[in-house]
């Protein structure tokens, strides 16, 4: 597939695949043909921008270097005027020399100038590079959108199953089996938010969420973990359990769903380092 960017192809990628492509993916891989297209003409236009304003101080300073010997040689003339009548043929070659050095700046000025005009073609560049970003977030914001549906939807079904499950309105539940549905409910609940934090795309790029705050029992939190992680512990043959200490309140006021997050990774943490010592 070629690679087009301002008009013009700037490469081609090919993708292989052991199984057939579907539509959609094909569509994803043409929409994301003209960022990455932008990316490799950017990169071309910074390399250029940077050798063009290195170049540029060069020949600025070689200016500046002309215009302090221009200032040197007027400085002479103005001494040699006095001698006029003593050195005329000394003035001819004054005026000589000032000629070339003037030339040589008309040909300095006009390689500056051309400079500037590659310089105002690469801020031409910038300003599609900010097209194709606000672009390229549309399409950000639209793939967010669709996957916010097609994760939520799943959930919440999951969630009203097992709701009813809990709920063993038909009597023939055992109350184990109860707990396990009411432990897959809170479960997913935790995780449809998590998944709704996720995908609250202004709170990630803020760099924080808000923290809901209420007063929440120390007690219940170690309810949680316990069904949680009960069972799961008990299959790969982990003691678990839970204990709270007498120093501490019976509430505390906390966001309960992300105190459970810090519990929930410090227990994989621990499995992680049980297979290690296992290893």
């Amino acid at each position: 597939m070629p690679l087009f960017a301002g008009g013009r192809m700037v490469g081609a990628v090919e993708i292989k695949s052991v199984h057939a492509i579907s539509v959609q993916k094909r569509e994803f891989v043409e929409r994301i043909s003209e960022p990455v297209a932008s990316n490799i003409l950017n990169l071309k236009t910074n390399l250029l921008t940077r050798r063009l304003l290195e170049e540029s101080q060069l020949k600025t300073r070689e200016l500046a270097q002309q215009d302090e010997d221009l200032r040197q040689i007027n400085h002479e003339l103005v001494t040699q005027s006095g001698r006029l009548k003593q050195s005329e043929s000394e003035l001819i070659k004054q005026q000589e020399i000032l000629q070339r050095v003037n030339s040589e700046l008309e040909n300095k000025a006009l390689l500056l100038e051309e400079k500037n005009m590659a310089i105002e073609d690469a801020h031409k560049a910038l300003a599609f590079k900010a097209e194709q970003l606000e672009r390229s977030s549309k399409y950000k914001s639209d793939f967010l959108a669709n996957m916010s549906h097609e994760l939520r939807t799943p959930l919440n079904s999951v969630l009203i199953l097992a709701k009813l499950l809990g709920e063993n309105k038909a009597g023939n539940m055992t109350a184990k089996q109860v707990e396990h549905a009411r432990v897959i409910h809170k479960s997913g609940s935790d995780l449809l938010i998590i998944i709704n934090d996720i995908l609250d795309l202004s709170k990630i790029e803020a760099g924080k969420l808000e923290l809901i705050k209420e007063k929440t029992a120390i007690f219940e939190i170690c309810n949680n973990m316990e069904q949680l992680y009960k069972e799961v512990s008990r299959d790969k043959n982990i003691s678990f359990s839970t204990s709270i200490s007498k120093e501490l309140p019976e509430f505390m006021n906390t966001d309960r769903v992300r105190i459970e997050q810090v519990l929930k990774i410090c227990y994989r943490m621990h499995l992680n380092l049980q297979k290690r010592m296992v290893l």
